[in-house]
């Protein structure tokens, strides 16, 4: 199943809002702004954009300045990726 979003994004929430101000509800609401979509819309991918979340903070979590979140990020992302987005 394709998701309508990528980690990439989710990368880019989280070093908008930071760590300290982040809840997952609060990423999926900016998310489905950046989409153009409904609120709620995003709703069934709950679990998905947890388990990214995770990812995020996993992978960045030597580093405290966003940029370098960001880009350590989209780099691994880009490494690793299986398919579009």
């Amino acid at each position: 199943m394709s998701l309508p979003f990528n980690k990439k994004q989710v990368a880019k929430i989280i070093t908008e809002v930071g760590a300290d101000n982040l809840t997952a509800k609060g990423v999926r609401e900016r998310l489905e702004q950046s989409l153009g979509m409904e609120s709620n819309a995003l709703k069934q991918y709950k679990q998905d954009i947890s388990t990214m979340i995770d990812e995020v903070l996993k992978v960045c979590a030597h580093s405290q300045e966003p940029v370098t979140i960001l880009r350590h990020v989209t780099m691994r992302v880009d490494a690793c990726r299986c398919g579009p987005g």
